[in-house]
């Protein structure tokens, strides 16, 4: 079996990732000679898009992290019986938070580049990505991954990582210590691996540390005119036990 982490960046997949990661004798990353060059192991595109001419998969329980978008063979992944895709969504507003410092800590932008400044020059491009993204996988009402909700894996990280563990319809359900995942998943004790001196927060409504009203008006509204509403109603019907939380978050279920 393997396990597609999956998720527009800053999301959270680098937690469904520590999900897999913290039981190493159930779980393996992937073959480091099928990765590209990543702090987590991420399969490289051409791998994942022959994966059935690999057998490392079908002989053991593998994950890896990918961000895909744009490829046509992407959705007929949902459909191989040895493959399970899961996906994660986040209040966009945080995830546009954590993208900034991103892109300062990877010297994307410069170090002393203020936040209003970024808001000016990439709030409307970073929504464009994460509205293609997301309208990408849940595009067919009815189908789309597995899918859970980082605001719910921080309210109740127990009740989430249960749902998820029965979602991924494991064959020895037991392997998936719940417990074990709760207790190393937190952020809030995990250094960031990459440049720069940075420890993961990952604290839901972190936007309104960044945000001034003004700013968090125009976030929402361009939310709203894209129609990212319309995809969030579509992963409540798939994943009902999720209503709650993307009822709750930017632009809500309107």
């Amino acid at each position: 079996m393997l396990f597609v982490c999956n998720g527009s960046p800053k999301t959270g997949t680098t937690w469904i990732v520590q999900f897999f990661k913290v039981q190493p004798r159930t779980f393996l990353a992937t073959p480091e000679i099928y990765n590209t060059n990543a702090t987590n192991p991420m399969l490289d595109k051409a791998v994942l898009s022959d994966i059935d001419s690999y057998e490392f998969y079908k002989k053991g329980q593998y994950f890896t992290k990918v961000h895909l978008i744009d490829e046509d063979w992407a959705l007929a992944l949902l459909d191989k019986p040895n493959l399970r895709v899961l996906s994660i969504v986040r209040d966009v507003r945080d995830q546009f938070v954590s993208r900034y410092h991103h892109d300062k800590r990877n010297n994307i932008i410069d170090e002393d580049r203020s936040f209003d400044a970024y808001f000016a020059s990439h709030s409307g491009k970073r929504i464009k990505l994460t509205m293609d993204y997301n309208r990408y996988w849940y595009q067919i009402p009815g189908v789309g991954p597995i899918t859970t909700s980082y605001e719910f894996l921080k309210a109740d990280p127990i009740r989430a990582l249960t749902h998820f563990r029965d979602d991924l319809r494991l064959s020895n359900p037991a392997s998936f210590d719940v417990e074990l995942v709760r207790e190393k998943t937190d952020f809030a004790r995990t250094n960031n691996t990459g440049p720069g001196r940075f420890r993961r927060k990952g604290i839901v409504g972190d936007y309104r540390n960044h945000m001034s009203e003004a700013q968090n008006r125009r976030f929402l509204k361009r939310l709203k005119t894209a129609g990212y509403n319309r995809i969030k109603r579509r992963i409540a019907r798939l994943h009902p036990h999720l209503e709650p939380y993307l009822a709750a978050t930017d632009i809500g279920l309107e």
